[in-house]
C-alpha cells in the first residue's frame, strides 16, 4: 500500500509538478495567513521589529528640518535653576521670561502641562503684616471670618499664572499641551471642557471619523492660560504592546468634538490652515487628513498616523533651557546674552524635558530612552515636509505574498535542491531590496516578516515533497540501475530523471543475448564451488564489456546474458552499433580468457551471441513486491532465437537484417541467408558479424 502511494506521488509530481508546486505554495500561504490570524500579536510584533531596524539602518538625520528646535529642560537646567527658584516645578514667571526671550520665534509650543496654579510666598514684611491681620480676625466674631481668612492667606502668594498669561498674549504664538483620558464612564468636567472648547477643529465629513478614538475626560491648562494662548493640543502617546511609540493620534473625539494633537495644531499654524477635510468620505480604513488640499496625512481608522522618524536622539537641535533664561536676564541687564535671540527667528520652538525625573522619556525604534518632545518634533516635520510613513492596506501585502507563492511554486520544482535554495534565497534578497528601496525613497512600509516566512516556508515544503518523491525516486533509481549500467550512465540518468520513463513505453532498441555453449555438460565435471567461481569470472568480464558501450544489463539467466541498448538513456541513436561493438569485444575478451585457461590446462569457453533491432516495450515490469526494468516483445524473442541459431551455422555472432540495415556501412558481415525462427511466420535474413570496418 505504501509503495503504491509512493509511486502515485512520484507520477503526480512528474506530470503535474508545476501545478503541484503552486498548490503547495498556496497551501503554505494559507497556513501562514491562518497562523498570523491566530497569533496576530506575535506576527505583528515581529513585523514591527523589522520596521525598527529599517529606521535604524536607513534613516538619514540630515533630512530633518533645521527650522525645528528644542528647548530642553534637562538635568543640568534643573540643577542650575534650583539655586534661584528651588526644585521643579518653578514659578511660571520663569516660563514667561523665556517666552519674552523667544519673541522672534514663529511658534512656541510647550510640551509641559500647566494644570495647577503657580504661586509664591510674598516678602517677610508682607507676611508679618498678614499675620497681624489674621490674629485680629481670629479675636473677633464676624460672620464673614472664613472668607476674610481665605483672602488673607491668598495674599501670602503672588499669582504667576496671570504673569505667564500676559506673556502668552503679548507673544501671540504660544501653544500649550493638554491630555485626554478614558475611564470608561462619561464623566466630563465641563469647566475644563469650556477651557479648550474654542480649540476644537472644524472638520468636513466627520461621519468618516466614526471609529476615531474617543475620550471621556480631559486635563487642560488653567482657564486663564487657555484664554491667553493661540492654541492647545493634546500630547497623548500610544506605545505599542512591545513598548516603542510608532504611531500618534492626530485627532481625538471628546464630547463629539475633534481636537488636534499639539504637533498637528502647530503644523496647521505654520501652514496657516484653519480647516481639515477628511478623505475619502466613506467608512474605509484607508483615510487621510487633507490640509490645504496639498498635504495629505495618511491616518488609520482610529485617527492615528505612523511616525516617520528622521533619526535618533538629538536629530533636531537642542538648547538647554537655563541658557535661554540666563540670556534673557543678561539682555534685561544690558549685557550680551549667552545665546543670541536672533537664532530663533522664524523657528518652530518646542519646549520639553529630557530630565529623567520629569517622566517624559519614552521608547521608540531607536532607543529605550527617547524624549517625548522630540517625537512631537518628528511629527511636525512629517506634516510640514509632507513626508509620511505609509503602510499599504492588507490586500496589497496579500497580493505580494500570492505573487511570491506562485513564483516559488513555478520555479522551485524544476530546480535541484541546492539550486532551488539559491533561487529562494535570491527571491528573498530581491524582495528585501525592494522593501528597503520603498522604505528608503518612498517611506512605504511593505511587510517583511510574513512574505519572508512565506518564501522560506514554500521552499521547505516543496523541498520536503521533492525529497519524499523525486529524491527518493532518484535513490531508488540509482539502486536499481547501478548494477545494470555503468556509473557514467547512472549519473546521466540522475542528472535528468525526467528522461527516464519507468512506466513503460514502446521504442526502437537493440537487444543482445549471449550464452555459453554446452555449459551444463561443462559444469557437471566440476565441483559447484569452482563452477560458481568460473561463472562469476566470465560474467564479470562480459558485463564490463556491456558497460563499456553503455549497454543496460537486463539479467543473467544462468550462464546467459541479456543486455539492451537505447534505454534508459534518451538520444542513444547508435544503439545497434554499440551492440555490435559489444559482441565483437566479447569475443576478443573470451579469446584472452581462453588463452589463460589453456596455460592452466582448463577447458575452454565458447559462446554464441544474437543481436536484433526493433520496436520493444521497455519499463518497470513486475508485481508490487518486485519490479524489474526490462524489455519485452517479439523483437526481444527474435534476439534470443538468433543466439541459439549460432549452433546451426557454427558461428559466434548472428545479427538480424534489421540490425544490419542500421549499421551496414560500419560492419563486416557474411550473409547466412533467410531463417524462419520460432514465433515468426516470415523468414528473417541473418548475417554473421565478422568485424567493424576501418574508418
Amino acid at each position: 500500500m505504501g509503495q503504491k502511494l509512493f509511486y502515485k506521488l512520484c507520477k503526480l509530481w512528474r506530470r503535474y509538478k508545476y501545478l503541484l508546486g503552486v498548490l503547495l505554495s498556496l497551501f503554505v500561504l494559507g497556513i501562514i495567513l491562518l497562523s498570523s490570524f491566530c497569533f496576530k500579536d506575535i506576527s505583528t510584533t515581529f513585523e514591527k521589529k523589522t520596521l525598527d531596524y529599517r529606521f535604524r539602518w536607513l534613516t538619514n538625520p540630515k533630512e530633518a528640518r533645521d527650522d525645528i528646535v528644542i528647548i530642553d529642560i534637562d538635568e543640568e537646567t534643573i540643577k542650575n535653576m534650583e539655586t534661584l527658584y528651588g526644585r521643579w516645578p518653578w514659578t511660571r514667571e520663569v516660563h514667561g521670561d523665556v517666552i519674552k526671550y523667544l519673541k522672534n520665534a514663529k511658534v512656541i509650543a510647550f510640551d509641559v502641562l500647566f494644570t495647577e496654579t503657580s504661586r509664591a510666598l510674598v516678602s517677610k514684611e508682607e507676611i508679618e503684616e498678614a499675620v497681624m491681620r489674621v490674629d485680629e480676625a481670629l479675636r473677633t466674631e464676624m460672620p464673614q471670618k472664613s472668607e476674610i481668612l481665605k483672602g488673607i492667606i491668598n495674599s501670602f502668594y503672588h499669582d504667576y499664572d496671570r504673569l505667564l498669561a500676559e506673556r502668552c498674549v503679548i507673544a501671540g504664538n504660544v501653544y500649550l499641551a493638554n491630555t485626554f483620558q478614558s475611564s470608561g464612564e462619561q464623566k466630563i468636567d465641563y469647566g475644563q471642557e469650556n477651557g479648550i472648547n474654542r480649540f476644537a477643529l472644524p472638520i468636513k465629513f466627520t461621519q468618516s471619523l466614526s471609529a476615531i478614538k474617543r475620550f471621556d475626560s480631559v486635563t487642560s491648562p488653567l482657564p486663564i492660560l487657555c484664554d491667553a494662548v493661540k492654541g492647545i493640543g493634546h500630547i497623548n502617546m500610544i506605545p505599542d504592546d512591545d513598548g516603542p511609540v510608532r504611531q500618534a493620534y492626530t485627532l481625538v473625539n471628546f464630547n463629539n468634538k475633534f481636537y488636534p494633537s499639539l504637533s498637528l495644531a502647530v503644523a496647521m499654524d505654520v501652514l496657516k490652515v484653519r480647516e481639515i477635510e477628511v478623505s475619502p468620505r466613506g467608512n474605509t480604513s484607508d483615510k487621510w487628513l487633507s490640509l490645504n488640499k496639498k498635504i495629505k496625512i495618511p491616518i488609520n481608522e482610529d485617527g492615528t498616523m505612523f511616525i516617520n522618524y528622521k533619526g535618533g536622539f538629538k536629530t533636531y537641535r537642542y538648547y538647554p533651557y537655563y541658557l535661554l533664561f540666563a540670556s534673557n536676564y543678561l539682555i534685561e541687564q544690558g549685557q550680551e546674552p549667552l545665546i543670541a535671540p536672533e537664532i530663533f527667528k522664524d523657528k518652530i520652538v518646542l519646549i520639553g524635558s529630557t530630565a529623567a525625573g520629569l517622566m517624559d522619556l519614552r521608547v521608540n525604534p531607536f532607543s529605550s530612552i527617547y524624549p517625548g518632545v522630540e517625537m512631537h518634533a518628528n511629527i511636525i516635520d512629517n506634516i510640514l515636509s509632507n513626508s509620511f510613513l505609509q503602510r499599504p492596506p492588507f490586500y496589497v501585502n496579500l497580493m505580494v505574498m500570492l505573487f511570491l507563492s506562485i513564483l516559488i511554486g513555478l520555479f522551485i520544482p524544476k530546480l535541484k535542491p541546492f539550486a532551488g535554495a539559491i533561487f529562494a534565497l535570491e527571491i528573498l534578497i530581491l524582495y528585501l531590496l525592494i522593501t528597503i528601496y520603498l522604505f528608503n525613497y518612498e517611506r512605504i512600509w511593505l511587510d517583511i516578516f510574513q512574505p519572508g516566512l512565506n518564501i522560506m516556508g514554500n521552499y521547505l515544503v516543496i523541498l520536503v515533497y521533492r525529497f519524499m518523491t523525486v529524491e527518493q525516486e532518484r535513490k531508488k533509481t540509482k539502486e536499481a540501475f547501478q548494477h545494470f549500467v555503468n556509473a557514467t550512465v547512472v549519473e546521466e540518468i540522475l542528472k535528468d530523471p525526467e528522461k527516464l520513463k519507468l512506466w513503460g513505453e514502446e521504442k526502437e532498441l537493440t537487444v543482445l543475448f549471449s550464452d555459453i555453449r554446452s555449459f551444463t555438460t561443462f559444469a557437471e565435471n566440476l565441483p559447484p564451488k569452482e563452477v560458481v567461481s568460473l561463472l562469476n569470472e566470465y560474467l564479470q568480464l562480459m558485463t564490463d564489456v556491456v558497460f563499456k558501450y553503455d549497454g543496460t544489463l537486463d539479467k543473467y539467466v544462468g550462464d546467459e546474458i541479456m543486455a539492451f541498448y537505447g534505454a534508459p538513456l534518451e538520444g542513444q541513436t547508435d544503439h545497434a552499433q554499440r551492440a555490435c561493438q559489444t559482441a565483437l569485444e566479447m569475443m576478443r575478451s573470451l579469446h584472452q580468457l581462453n588463452e589463460l585457461r589453456v596455460k592452466n590446462n582448463q577447458p575452454l569457453f565458447d559462446i554464441g551471441i544474437g543481436i536484433n533491432t526493433g520496436k520493444m516495450v521497455v519499463g518497470n515490469i513486475g508485481s508490487d513486491l518486485k519490479k524489474d526494468y526490462t524489455i519485452i516483445g517479439d523483437n526481444v524473442n527474435l534476439g534470443a532465437r538468433l543466439e541459439g541459431t549460432n549452433k546451426k551455422y557454427k558461428t559466434n555472432i548472428i545479427i538480424s537484417e534489421f540490425t544490419y540495415e542500421k549499421v551496414k556501412d560500419k560492419i563486416e558481415v557474411r550473409e547466412l541467408g533467410f531463417e524462419t525462427v520460432k514465433g515468426k511466420q516470415k523468414s528473417v535474413k541473418i548475417y554473421e558479424l565478422l568485424g567493424m570496418k576501418e574508418v
